[in-house]
Formats: structure tokens, C-alpha cells, sequence
């Protein structure tokens, strides 16, 4: 039996995060101090990642921290999306810089990869490429 969550997000809206200042990562952990060490399994388009919850509430409020609200305990995730296009929006979460992996990136995948950025919410790295 498990006591973890499926939310299957098959949409691109477009739609950016609201204004509103985010929580840093330390006043969100500070309400719920297990939350940080909770590990969660995404499986994007049938390719399995394994992330720390605080790592994918990283430039939130985004997609992750509204499918993640109020949960506990083993947390699994299906996203119908592009798996090869996540791996570069899970290394942004994780804290690398990406302009050497968009400079390899045909015109087509740096499209997805925008795409994506908005599907997700991510306004920090909206930015990142906005500017690139």
C-alpha cells in the first residue's frame, strides 16, 4: 500500500508564477522540518528521477510546490513530459548553471526547454533564459 501521491499533469498552460515573494527554503523547512530530507520519485514520461523535496521547492511558489502542498510521507509523481528536456530543469533545481548546456542545444530543444521552464513556473529560470 502506498502512501504516497500521483498527480499526472499533462498540460502547458504557459503561465507564470504570480509575484508574490516566495518562502525562502529555510522559513518553509522551519514549518515542517522532515520536509527537506523527504525524497521524491518522478517519473516523466516513463524515465524515473529521485529529488529531495526542498530541492524541487527551489525557486517556488512553482508546479512542484502546489502538487507537493500538504502531502507527507513517500512521494511519487507522473508528469507527462519530455524526460530529456526535465533532466536540465532538475540540474537548474539542483543549482547548476545551464548556459553551457544551452549553448549545445538545437533551436528546437532550447523551444522545449523554455516550454518547459513556463510549464513548470519556474520565474528564476524564465529569467536565466529571457536573458540568454
Amino acid at each position: 500500500m502506498s502512501s504516497g501521491i500521483e498527480w499526472n499533469a499533462n498540460t502547458n498552460d504557459g503561465e507564470c508564477a504570480s509575484a508574490d515573494k516566495p518562502a525562502t527554503r529555510l522559513e518553509r523547512s522551519a514549518s515542517r522540518p522532515h520536509a527537506v530530507l523527504e525524497k521524491v520519485t518522478l517519473n516523466v514520461g516513463g524515465t524515473v528521477f529521485q529529488a529531495r523535496r526542498d530541492t524541487l521547492e527551489r525557486d517556488g511558489p512553482n508546479y512542484f510546490t502546489k502538487a507537493l502542498e500538504g502531502s507527507r510521507g513517500p512521494l511519487t509523481l507522473f508528469v507527462d513530459r519530455d524526460p530529456e528536456v526535465f533532466k536540465h530543469i532538475l540540474n537548474y533545481l539542483r543549482g547548476y548553471q545551464l548556459a553551457h548546456v544551452l549553448k549545445g542545444m538545437s533551436a528546437r530543444e532550447r523551444m522545449c526547454f523554455v516550454d518547459d521552464a513556463y510549464h513548470y513556473e519556474l520565474r528564476g529560470l524564465i529569467e536565466q533564459l529571457v536573458m540568454f
